[in-house]
């Protein structure tokens, strides 16, 4: 995530687990990262000295494909958040922005039911969607009156991901 002067924070990306993040050190030694990294759940990091990365860049060139395979994927990401906020209407970027979170860090609850549990709150998402904490909450509430979502404390279920697809489709009028 990253803040703003007035301390508003933005959620760049959500990873999951043995994913790779903060490889800046190994491209631009003594750079300052610019994001801060914060866990959702009880974690643990792995931190590769960003001289060491080089190194093993410099004689495996695999780990260079990897990396830009890795950081092309961010990219083509931010790319498509940034359209999404420019042209986008919020209640359309907010089931995009939940749809993208449940891909990357959702639990399916039931096998014979499409329910999926994202443990972020409702400030989180309002943060990766670029929006406030009271319009995701307005959003989920009309969302859960409709039998989409349900939410609690810390998290949101899935309970219609079809619905959610119709409305980032814009196809809900």
């Amino acid at each position: 995530m990253q803040s703003s002067q007035s301390g508003q924070q933005v959620n760049l990306r959500t990873i999951n687990e043995w994913q790779m993040f903060g490889a800046l050190g190994a491209v631009r030694p003594n750079a300052t990262y610019p994001v801060t990294a914060q866990a959702l759940e009880p974690s643990t990091a792995l931190a590769i000295e960003g001289g060491f990365l080089k190194e093993m860049m410099q004689s495996r060139p695999y780990l260079n494909v990897g990396l830009m395979q890795l950081m092309t994927g961010y990219i083509m990401e931010m790319q498509e958040r940034y359209r999404e906020l420019a042209t986008e209407r919020v209640e359309r970027r907010i089931a995009l922005t939940v749809l993208r979170l449940a891909a990357q860090v959702g639990k399916r609850l039931e096998e014979d039911k499409p329910t999926v549990e994202l443990p972020l709150s409702r400030q989180e998402i309002a943060e990766a969607a670029g929006t406030t904490l009271f319009t995701v909450s307005r959003v989920l509430a009309e969302w859960e009156r409709r039998g989409l979502v349900g939410t609690g404390r810390g998290r949101v279920v899935i309970r219609n991901p079809h619905g959610l697809v119709q409305i980032s489709e814009g196809l809900d009028q």
